[in-house]
C-alpha cells in the first residue's frame, strides 16, 4: 500500500518547494525519499549497479525516479492477495473437532480423484486444440499447394495464403479483445503471479478457458510465430482451479456435497497440478511438466501436491496417447506401440535410432559452453527488445482499445504471412537428396522394384511410410522442377513446429543408408542464416500481441537454426584439417534449442528433461545441462527472465526469492517499510 505522505513526495517532486537534505557536490534539487522508495530504489540498484556513484540509503533521488517509483506503487493497488493461511478462530476449531474419520478420508481420496480427473481433461482438450490446428493447416496448406505450380506468377497463391492466414488471426485477436484480454499471450507471467499470491480477476474464468485454448488453434492455424505451451498452461491451471471448486461462478452453481478445496491454499495447489499437466500434454513430457511447475510456476511446494501433480501429468499423457492412437487406428489398438513417440519427432523411436543419431566429443564440451552463452546473449536482447515494444504497445496499444489491438493482431499476421511466402517463391531449387530421386524414379519405370527405406524397411507404422513419401512430404517441389526441391520452402513453408522437427531431426532414417556409410542431411546455409533472423526477429515483434501466443517452440526453432549454424562451422572446421571425425548436426541442433529457450525463460532443470523428453536426446544431458547452465548465467546479467520482466511491467506486488530480493533485506529493517498509521475498521 502507498504510505501516508507519498503522495506528498510526489506533488513535491513535480515542482512543489522541495526539501533539501544537504549539500552534495553541487547538485540541484532533492526530494526525501518515502520508506517504500527506498526499497524501490533499491531493488532496481540491485539488477544495475552505477558504478560511478554510490548507492546511500536514505539519499536523494531526482524526479523521474520519485515519479517512477510512485507509478509503481499505483499499479500495486489494483491487486489483491490471497490468503493462504489457516483460518484460526473458534469457529474453525469447532468445526475441525466435529470432523470424523471418514471425512479426512474422503477428502484425500477427492485430493487424488481430482488430480486424475485434471489430467483426463486436459487430454481431451489439448488433443481437440491439436485436431483443429491440424484442420487449419491442412486447409491453408493444401488451398495454398493446389493453386502453386513451377514457374508460375504466384499472385494467386499468396492471396489465398493471405487471406486464410489474416482471417484465422482475426478470430484469435477478436477472442482476446471482444471476449477476454487476459486470454493474450502465453498466460504464464499471469499463473506465476497467481500462484505467488496475487489475485487476478477473471483469471480463472470459462470464458478466459475458451477464449485461451480456442485462440491458440487460431493463432498457430494462421501462421503466427507462437507456441502451443503458455496457452495450456494457462488452460490447465483454469482446469484445475475450476474442477477443484466443485462450482462456477460463471455458470451460477455450486455443489453440496463434495464441498472440499473451498479455500485459497487448497486451490492455489490445483491449479500449480493443472499448470504442470498444460505442459505434460503440450509436449508429451510428463516428467518436464512436473519440473517446469516446480522450477517455474509454484510459489508454494509440499510432497502431496508434488505426488498429486506426478499422477496428474502421467495421467494427461495417458490421454492424450489414447486419443491420437484411436484416431489414427482404432481398430488396432491393442497392438499399437505406445511410448516410441516423441513430440519433436519425424520419425519412431526404432525407426530414427536415436542411439545411433546423437553424439558428441568430448572437445566439443567448450563449444557447448560458447553455445550456452551465444543463447543468454540472444536471450537478454529479445527480452530487452521486447520491453520496449511493450511499451510502445501500451502507449499507442493500449488495452483498452479493442479496435486498434485487434488490427495490430491481423497487421503482424498480414506481414508475417507475407514474409514466409515471399521467402518461399523466391527460394533457389536444390537436387533431391540421392536416395530419394533414386527411389522416385524406381517408382514411376515400372519395373516392380520395391520402393523400401534403407535398412530393408518397407513400411512404417506412422506418420509417412516410404522414402517416396518421405520426399514429398518433407522435399516438396513447389514453384521448382519436379526433380527438385524448394530449399527455403523447406523450413518456411510449413508451420513452425513442423520446421522445429525438420531442423531436429531431418535425415534420420537414411543417413545410415543400412551400412557403415554416414552422410548427414544439410540445410543450404543460407536458408538456415535467413530462417534464424527472420524468426528471431518475428517471435520478439509477435509476443505480447492481442492473441494467445506460446514462446517455447519459436525459441526452440530458432535455437536449433542457430545450433545448426555452428555445428555447419564445426564440420567445417574439422574437415579442413583432413580428420576423419564426423560431427553431429542433430546435436548441435538440439543443444542450440535448448540454449535459447534457456536465454529466454532462465528455466533450467525443466528444460533440460523437456528437450530430452522431446527429441529422445538422452545421450546428450551432459551437453543439455551444460549449455542451460551458461545460458542462465550470461542471460541474467544483462535482464530478467521474459517471464520475470513481463510480471515486473504489469507492476504486480510478486514476492522473490530471499536470494533474489537484493540489498534491500540485508539494510533495511521491518519497521522501515510499514506505514507509520493503522487502518482500522
Amino acid at each position: 500500500r502507498m504510505q501516508p505522505g507519498a503522495g506528498e513526495n510526489l506533488r513535491r517532486a513535480r515542482g512543489a518547494p522541495v526539501r533539501g537534505r544537504g549539500h552534495m557536490g553541487g547538485a540541484g534539487k532533492y526530494i526525501e525519499m518515502d520508506r517504500l522508495d527506498k526499497v524501490v530504489n533499491m531493488e532496481e540498484g540491485s539488477r544495475s549497479i552505477h558504478k560511478e556513484r554510490a548507492e546511500m540509503l536514505g539519499g536523494a533521488i531526482d524526479t523521474a525516479q520519485a515519479d517512477k517509483a510512485h507509478a509503481r506503487l499505483k499499479r500495486m493497488a489494483a491487486f489483491d492477495s490471497h490468503d493462504y493461511d489457516p483460518a484460526d478462530n473458534d469457529l474453525e476449531e469447532d468445526a475441525r473437532r466435529a470432523r470424523k474419520r471418514a471425512d479426512y478420508k474422503a477428502e484425500e481420496q477427492w485430493r487424488w480423484a481430482m488430480s486424475v480427473l485434471i489430467g483426463v481433461v486436459m487430454g481431451f482438450l489439448a488433443f481437440t486444440v491439436d485436431g483443429l490446428i491440424k484442420k487449419f493447416n491442412g486447409w491453408k496448406y493444401g488451398a495454398t499447394t493446389s493453386s502453386i505450380s513451377p514457374g508460375g506468377a504466384g499472385f494467386g497463391a499468396w492471396l489465398i495464403w493471405v487471406i486464410f492466414s489474416c482471417l484465422l488471426a482475426a478470430v484469435a485477436g477478436g477472442l482476446v479483445s471482444y471476449v477476454e484480454p487476459l486470454a493474450a499471450g502465453s498466460g504464464i507471467p499471469e499463473l506465476k503471479t497467481y500462484l505467488n499470491g496475487v489475485h487476478l480477476r477473471g483469471l480463472l474464468r470459462i470464458k478466459t478457458l475458451a477464449a485461451k485454448l480456442g485462440g491458440i488453434a487460431f493463432s498457430i492455424g494462421s501462421g503466427l510465430i507462437a507456441g502451443k505451451e503458455g496457452p495450456f498452461v494457462h488452460g490447465g491451471g483454469l482446469v484445475g482451479g475450476g474442477l477443484s471448486a466443485f462450482g462456477s461462478h460463471t455458470l451460477g452453481f455450486r455443489t453440496k456435497k463434495p464441498s472440499h478445496f473451498r479455500n485459497d491454499a487448497d486451490k492455489r495447489d490445483f491449479v500449480a497440478i493443472g499448470t504442470a499437466v498444460g505442459v505434460a500434454v503440450a509436449f508429451g513430457a510428463p516428467i518436464g511438466g512436473m519440473l517446469f511447475t516446480v522450477e517455474e510456476g509454484a510459489s508454494f511446494h509440499s510432497t502431496g501436491m508434488l505426488w498429486r501433480g506426478f499422477l496428474a501429468t502421467c495421467t494427461g499423457v495417458l490421454t492424450t496417447h489414447w486419443l491420437d492412437q484411436l484416431d489414427f487406428d482404432a481398430m488396432d489398438f491393442a497392438g499399437a506401440k505406445f511410448g516410441v513417440h516423441r513430440d519433436f519427432g519425424l520419425f519412431t523411436d526404432d525407426e530414427a535410432n536415436y542411439s545411433r543419431v546423437f553424439w558428441w566429443y568430448f572437445w566439443e564440451v567448450p563449444i557447448f559452453a560458447a553455445i550456452g552463452c551465444m543463447g543468454g546473449l540472444l536471450g537478454a536482447a529479445f527480452v530487452n527488445i521486447n520491453v520496449r515494444i511493450t511499451m510502445w504497445r501500451q502507449r499507442f496499444i493500449p488495452v483498452s482499445d479493442k479496435y486498434r489491438r485487434h488490427a495490430e493482431v491481423v497487421f503482424v499476421c498480414f506481414v508475417t504471412a507475407t514474409l514466409l511466402f515471399i521467402m518461399m517463391a523466391g527460394s533457389p531449387c536444390k537436387p533431391i537428396p540421392e536416395a530419394y530421386r533414386t527411389a522416385a524414379a524406381m517408382d514411376t519405370d515400372g519395373n516392380g522394384v520395391s520402393d523400401e527405406l534403407p535398412g530393408g524397411v518397407a513400411t512404417f507404422e506412422y506418420g509417412v511410410e516410404t522414402r517416396r513419401q518421405i520426399r514429398d512430404q518433407y522435399f516438396r517441389s513447389l514453384f521448382c522442377k519436379e526433380d527438385e526441391y524448394s530449399s527455403y520452402g523447406q523450413l518456411f513453408f510449413v508451420p513452425l513446429a513442423d520446421s522445429l522437427k525438420l531442423l531436429l531431426h531431418l535425415g534420420e532414417v537414411y543417413e545410415q543408408n543400412g551400412t557403415d556409410e554416414f552422410e548427414q542431411h544439410l540445410f543450404t546455409m543460407d536458408a538456415l542464416i535467413m530462417y534464424f533472423v527472420f524468426m528471431y526477429a518475428l517471435m520478439t515483434w509477435t509476443y505480447g500481441i492481442g492473441a494467445p501466443t506460446g514462446l517455447f517452440v519459436p525459441s526452440l526453432a530458432v535455437g536449433a537454426a542457430g545450433g545448426q549454424i555452428v555445428g555447419r562451422i564445426v564440420r567445417a572446421m574439422v574437415m579442413s584439417t583432413g580428420s576423419e571425425i564426423v560431427v553431429d548436426l542433430h546435436t548441435y541442433a538440439v543443444v542450440g534449442a535448448a540454449a535459447c529457450l534457456g536465454g529466454a525463460t532462465r528455466m533450467t532443470i525443466s528444460i533440460t528433461v523437456l528437450v530430452m523428453e522431446t527429441t529422445g536426446s538422452m545421450q546428450l544431458i551432459i551437453p543439455l545441462m551444460l549449455t542451460i547452465f551458461f545460458a542462465k548465467a550470461i542471460g541474467d546479467k544483462y535482464s530478467m527472465g521474459i517471464y520475470d520482466t513481463h510480471i515486473k511491467i504489469r507492476g504486480a506486488p510478486f514476492l522473490d526469492e530471499p536470494e533474489h530480493a537484493g540489498v534491500a533485506v540485508d539494510k533495511l529493517k521491518v519497521a522501515e517499510v510499514m506505514a507509520d498509521s493503522l487502518v482500522t475498521l
